[in-house]
């Protein structure tokens, strides 16, 4: 059974929630989109993608086709009939490589649908020493929802020679975050209700187990506490990850890109991440040695994203990035 069968399936559990009647009907009848206006006629050319990219792609899109989460365009009438084929590609996060469709043309015909992410130091305020913490990850969160048939013709996109359309709401849509952020709203605040120091962010959900006041959660609470939330998703039709979750009740996990550790230090950052920025800086410092301190702005950028994004777990280091913010106005 696709994940958004099972989720429709469970409705009557979400509705025991007392969930507001937006979720129950974009569970039961699709993500409507508000679109501005319909848009316009396009046709993206394919984007070039290296060897190991393609054999990614070629995965993603064989997983999505037997789950159900998208389907092919064959017959060349239909190919016609498409408003809008905006194409895939490949972006490698610190969880590894993801499909993403470029919809840059089709986003600039929605309304403005902005989402502000609760963060870290957030979360801090409410773990305290010797927490055992509670990580999970809900698999295809976006797949959970479907899209309205009709709006297809807007959504597809050709990827090495084919042509499809998403049968559930596909990463890189605007609005897609709001969209899961709010049909998740109500099962967050039932598990604080309960207890739960919890943040979550789309698909990831981290914190702590219901304690004492003023105690840490132990390893058996956590432990417990897993147990509940998996069978709670499960009642509601959502999919935890079997990889990603820990149910052990750590004290360190990764969560958001950085350590969350509850004994020595609130954040650390992880190796890889460390690995990932000098050799960010040697390159970025190499190409404007060779260039005569030109760089591109989309280079520039990334360095100065990902330098700033660490700051939260080294936040007495000094970053000198100034100058460089500063040639990017």
């Amino acid at each position: 059974m696709p994940v958004y069968a099972a989720l429709t399936a469970a409705l009557p559990r979400w509705l025991q929630l007392g969930v507001p009647a937006w979720v129950t009907d974009t569970i039961e009848n699709g993500v409507q989109i508000e679109w501005r206006e319909p848009p316009t006629p396009f046709f993206s050319s394919e984007y070039p993608v290296t060897a190991e990219d393609a054999a990614f792609l070629r995965g993603e899109i064989q997983r999505s086709l037997d789950n159900a989460f998208i389907e092919e365009v064959t017959n060349q009438a239909t190919i016609a009939q498409l408003v809008c084929v905006s194409s895939a590609f490949v972006t490698h996060t610190a969880n590894g490589p993801r499909a993403v469709y470029d919809y840059t043309h089709v986003n600039g015909f929605t309304e403005t649908a902005s989402c502000k992410y609760e963060t870290l130091p957030e979360l801090a305020q409410s773990l305290r020493p010797g927490d055992a913490l509670l990580p999970c990850d809900v698999m295809d969160a976006y797949d959970h929802l479907t899209i309205p048939e009709v709006d297809g013709a807007y959504l597809a996109f050709r990827c090495l020679g084919r042509f499809f359309k998403p049968v559930t709401m596909p990463f890189g849509l605007a609005p897609a975050c709001l969209t899961s952020t709010k049909v998740m709203r109500p099962v967050v605040q039932h598990l604080r209700e309960a207890g739960f120091r919890i943040l979550a962010c789309v698909d990831d959900f981290g914190g702590a187990s219901p304690a004492a006041p003023g105690q840490p959660a132990t390893q058996a609470q956590a432990v417990a506490a897993y147990r509940l939330v998996e069978r709670l998703f499960g009642e509601l039709g959502l999919m935890l990850h079997p990889d990603k979750g820990v149910k052990d009740g750590p004290k360190r996990v990764r969560l958001l890109g950085h350590l969350v550790e509850t004994l020595l230090a609130p954040f650390l950052l992880p190796n890889d991440r460390v690995d990932k920025i000098v050799a960010q800086a040697a390159s970025f410092s190499g190409h404007a040695t060779e260039h005569r301190r030109w760089v591109s702005f989309r280079i520039l950028r990334k360095f100065c994203g990902t330098a700033v994004s660490t700051t939260l777990s080294v936040p007495s280091a000094r970053y000198h990035l100034r100058s460089l913010f500063t040639a990017m106005l």
